[in-house]
């Protein structure tokens, strides 16, 4: 399913923008904006995965076995 797009005029910090599209190996100023995107909103929902679902405490899962 194609992600929707919306055309926005904003002030974005240069230096940051450089920073982060360095870091991400971004080519373009949209691709080191939707790669910041994309990588705060997917960090975000596996810090909240995390809390819906804490590790069992004596689960067997994972746990090879003897």
């Amino acid at each position: 399913m194609p992600h929707a797009m919306t055309r926005r005029l904003i002030d974005i910090d240069g230096d940051r923008l450089a920073g982060a599209g360095e870091i991400l190996g971004s080519s373009t100023m949209e691709d080191t904006v939707n790669d910041a995107l994309a990588l705060v909103s997917d960090k975000e929902a596996r810090r909240r995965h995390k809390i819906r679902c804490p590790p069992w405490k004596g689960s067997t899962f994972m746990t090879p076995k003897s």
